[in-house]
């Protein structure tokens, strides 16, 4: 009878050989990943740490943190060389970190106005303030809120009606329940309150001064413990923010003196040229706030939307200031007989632009 052999002790010596070899390689395998684990999170932690950040902080900016802050801001060639002159200033933080650091960044801002002021430079005083507008709208986005639960105590909501007219409610408590909001005095007659259970379109504007319009529903009226009317709103986060049209206004309340618009297009070589001629007469009017866009005004005059007027005013003692500009809305105030405009400038010179920026920032001395 024969037998066939299996194995042979050279044969299992070779293959205990290479299991330990296999086994030798996969521990050294899995050390070096946990250690390169443990290095990476070491890494990490480190650049989180409150000290790490700080020291990148205080390092100067670099033509390729510019280059990266160009990109997320989407600025332009000349835009881009003034950031880059603010940030070569000694001392200045890294553009990284100070771009959402609101305060430290306007104070760079001022600081850097003071200089260009001395210059007369319109242009690049103009380009300053493109600059400025750029990232303060990018910061009131990133504060944008997406539910009414977010809304601070004390902030003015408004209502208006179907035939326009405007009821402010001051927020007294912003509650699980919902939002506990103080009822005006002209709206506390049971006749002229919207239903409970009715939906209502309330305006709000944020400290950050992002105007908001948000989609809610009336939960109930009662009296309130200190004795207020108040009127129960739910939550919503039916909310839409009207970042793109963000621009920071300056409350002026100045009389000033306003006029229709005769328009005339002259045909040139390159096309047409509209000439904005002023009217003789002139009318008074009390202008509320102004923006480098445009601004407010409250007038007798039932002027309708969509036509031109020029504006005489002034954001400084020492200058007048003209503009040409398009009535976008207007509203009628029902107790006072008059009518807020809202005036959207389409012809202004650039340094009366620069002026007034200057006096919306507070940065004019």
């Amino acid at each position: 009878m024969n037998y066939v052999a299996t194995g042979s002790p050279l044969i299992a010596r070779q293959n205990v050989t290479l299991i330990s070899m296999i086994v030798i390689t996969t521990v050294i395998i899995i050390g070096v990943l946990t250690l390169l684990w443990i290095i990476y999170m070491s890494l990490r932690k480190s650049k989180n740490s409150p000290e790490w950040i700080a020291k990148q902080k205080n390092k100067p900016t670099k033509q390729k943190h510019l280059d990266e802050i160009v990109k997320t801001y989407a600025l332009t060639k000349d835009e881009r060389t003034v950031l880059w002159e603010m940030c070569r200033r000694p001392g200045v933080p890294n553009i990284l970190y100070l771009v959402h650091d609101e305060k430290n960044l306007d104070n760079l801002f001022r600081e850097y106005y003071a200089e260009l002021a001395e210059t007369g430079d319109e242009q690049l005083i103009s380009t300053f303030f493109a600059l400025k507008l750029k990232f303060e709208r990018a910061q009131a986005a990133a504060a944008a809120i997406n539910s009414s639960k977010s809304i601070p105590n004390g902030t003015i909501l408004t209502y208006i009606t179907p035939d326009l007219r405007r009821y402010i409610f001051p927020l007294l408590k912003n509650a699980a329940e919902g939002l506990y909001l103080q009822i005006p005095h002209a709206l506390s007659l049971p006749t002229g309150k919207p239903m409970a259970l009715t939906k209502v379109k309330l305006l709000f504007t944020l400290p950050s001064g992002v105007n908001y319009e948000m989609n809610t529903r009336i939960l109930r009226y009662q009296t309130g413990f200190s004795g207020l009317a108040e009127m129960v709103v739910t939550h919503s986060t039916d909310i839409k923010a009207h970042t793109e049209r963000h621009a920071k206004r300056y409350t002026i309340n100045q009389k000033i003196v306003f006029s229709a618009v005769k328009i005339t297009a002259q045909k040139t070589e390159t096309g047409e040229n509209i000439q904005y001629e002023p009217l003789e007469h002139r009318y008074p009017g009390m202008m509320i706030d102004i923006s480098g866009g445009g601004c407010k005004l409250v007038s007798k005059l039932p002027i309708k939307k969509d036509q031109h007027i020029w504006l005489e005013f002034q954001v400084t003692d020492e200058q007048v200031e003209h503009a040409i500009g398009l009535i976008v809305k207007t509203n009628r105030n029902p107790y006072a007989n008059e009518f807020n405009l809202h005036i959207k400038f389409i012809k202004i010179s650039q340094d009366a632009q620069n002026r007034i920026l200057a006096r919306v920032y507070e940065y004019a001395v």
